[in-house]
């Protein structure tokens, strides 16, 4: 169920994200908004049921420790966002105005919708071909780089030898 939420929760960024460059504004419509709440308080009640049935293990699996502390990074970093659209702080009068605490809330909203994206990552947990290509890619890029290096270094020597 989580995992369709994480995939859910991925397609309504991207329309949202659409929707506010579309539109040059920097509120998504209230339904938007509401989806953003929903999928916020999802995976808050997903980590808490995976901290109370995981107990201690949920910070001593070796295994898991990553993927748990990614979720702890998301879970706490929507916060912010999460408590400015509950407490209705975010409204286009609010917004528009030219303050500087409006300014950083405006910051602090943008970093949360950016570190939000962060969590289209857990969907490579759910998904085990997935898992194993992003796995295959990452141990490319080793060799990706240096071929790189390499082509670098001869458009670098043949630049020199033709300007000469």
């Amino acid at each position: 169920f989580f995992g369709f939420a994480t995939i859910a929760n991925a397609a309504v960024m991207g329309v949202q994200a659409d929707y506010l460059a579309r539109n040059q504004t920097i509120l998504a419509p209230i339904g938007m908004q509401a989806l953003t709440v929903i999928f916020s308080l999802l995976f808050i009640i997903e980590l808490g049921f995976n901290m109370w049935s995981e107990g201690r293990l949920f910070y001593r699996d070796s295994q898991k420790r990553g993927w748990n502390l990614l979720d702890v990074v998301l879970v706490v970093s929507s916060l912010p966002e999460l408590v400015l659209l509950l407490s209705g702080s975010l409204d286009s009068d609010f917004l528009e105005d030219s303050n500087l605490g409006q300014a950083r809330l405006l910051r602090i909203l943008r970093v949360t919708r950016l570190i939000r994206i962060v969590r289209i990552t857990r969907v490579v947990r759910f998904i085990r071909a997935l898992r194993t290509l992003v796995h295959q890619i990452a141990s490319t890029l080793k060799s990706l780089i240096w071929g790189l290096l390499l082509l670098v270094l001869l458009m670098y020597g043949f630049g020199i030898m033709f300007t000469q």
